[in-house]
């Protein structure tokens, strides 16, 4: 009688191991099917800027040091780079995450605890931007953005009537590894208009 008790009590408790792991192997697998990858992930694309360099290239909104960059890397244009699979590098990747009710929006990469900020919390012109560690309440991490047609201006929050542009971008061109700043909105320059690619 005691040796049938204690078999039923051990069956008992695999029985609830096995379900636990097959409720987690569950969970898992279905993690798995809806978490896109860093070049895949929905709603994420590139941001190109209006201004083009001396030889006619196109230049994306990046991460100096690129997807592996901590706090504090500067925002920066760089030509577009592919993974070996042939999908968009993550740090070229942007979402326009919206902020609660407002038309506010963060813009973030895939997989990264970072968004675009303003360093130091600067408000003039010149001040860079760069990637910190995301926080739902930071205005420098808030952009509003402004539409020209297909093209759009995102102007910081934080910063009141400063919008993210690219150093030097006053002149004819712009120049690889060119740092994104802020700078006077000022009905927006070419510089400071960005094409918003959906992925």
């Amino acid at each position: 009688m005691e040796d049938d008790l204690r078999g039923g009590v051990q069956r008992m408790r695999l029985r609830r191991v096995l379900h636990a792991f097959t409720a987690a192997l569950i969970a898992s697998a279905a993690l798995v099917a809806v978490t896109p990858s860093a070049g895949q992930a929905a709603g994420y694309g590139l941001l190109e800027n209006l201004k083009r360099t001396e030889n006619g290239a196109v230049m994306y909104l990046s991460i100096r040091g690129g997807s592996g960059a901590g706090a504090g890397a500067d925002a920066i244009m760089f030509w577009q780079s592919f993974n070996e699979g042939g999908t968009g590098v993550a740090d070229q990747l942007w979402t326009q995450q919206p902020v609660g009710v407002s038309n506010y929006v963060y813009l973030r990469n895939p997989a990264s605890p970072f968004a675009l900020s303003v360093q130091g919390n600067g408000h003039t012109n010149g001040t860079k931007v760069i990637q910190w560690w995301f926080d739902e309440d930071n205005e420098y991490e808030q952009w509003a953005p402004i539409y020209y047609g297909d093209v759009r201006g995102f102007r910081n929050v934080g910063a009141e009537n400063m919008c993210l542009a690219v150093a030097g971008g006053g002149n004819a061109y712009i120049v690889p590894r060119a740092q994104v700043i802020i700078w006077n909105c000022l009905g927006g320059g070419d510089d400071q208009r960005w094409y918003p690619y959906a992925r």
